[in-house]
């Protein structure tokens, strides 16, 4: 009887949260239908060097849904992604066997309609990866860790876009019933 109850008390728990407007912030790609259709008008300046250039093309595939903006509301500006390597596993010769690389960048989103900034934030991440006898494989590896860095950027980037955004309609909304 017991088991019963707890089944049934867990599939009507999923009903209430959708039916109080819960979204799961964290889903991939779950963004709310308004905040989506901002973000799409989001164009997104050039960013230096190579890691720039991915995490630029990461935030393109995630912004543009339906193609780049023509006439964009917001510019988003991203500094120059800088690194820093660190030596994490020293074996007993004094050798490196595992680093870590961090990576930071800060972003601004700029109403283009007011010219004006509307949010600043700065976004970072840390990966890992072995350093092995091998100077190929040891550059793969720091080439992929960097390359999960850029995507962790460019996640957090769009999250908080989102979180923006949300905020910002649900102030309109308030200010809507606060008239009425």
């Amino acid at each position: 009887m017991r088991n019963v109850f707890i089944l049934s008390l867990l599939c009507i728990i999923p009903i209430f949260l959708q039916g109080c407007g819960f979204t799961p912030i964290y889903a991939t790609n779950n963004y709310n239908q308004g905040t989506s259709a901002e973000m799409a008008q989001i164009e997104i300046a050039s960013i230096p060097e190579k890691s720039g250039l991915d995490l630029r093309n990461e935030l393109m595939d995630r912004l543009y849904r339906s193609g780049k903006p023509s006439n964009p509301k917001y510019r988003l500006v991203i500094t120059p992604i800088t690194e820093i390597k660190a030596g994490l596993g020293i074996a007993k010769d004094a050798s490196v066997t595992r680093s870590q690389l961090r990576q930071r960048a800060t972003f601004t989103l700029i109403n283009l309609e007011a010219n004006k900034t509307v949010l600043t934030r700065g976004v970072s991440a840390v990966t890992s990866y072995n350093v092995l006898d091998s100077h190929f494989t040891t550059l793969v590896s720091e080439t992929e860790a960097r390359k999960n860095g850029v995507i962790e950027l460019a996640g957090q980037i769009v999250l908080q876009l989102d979180l923006y955004f949300s905020s910002e309609q649900r102030q309109k909304q308030s200010l809507k019933a606060d008239k009425k």
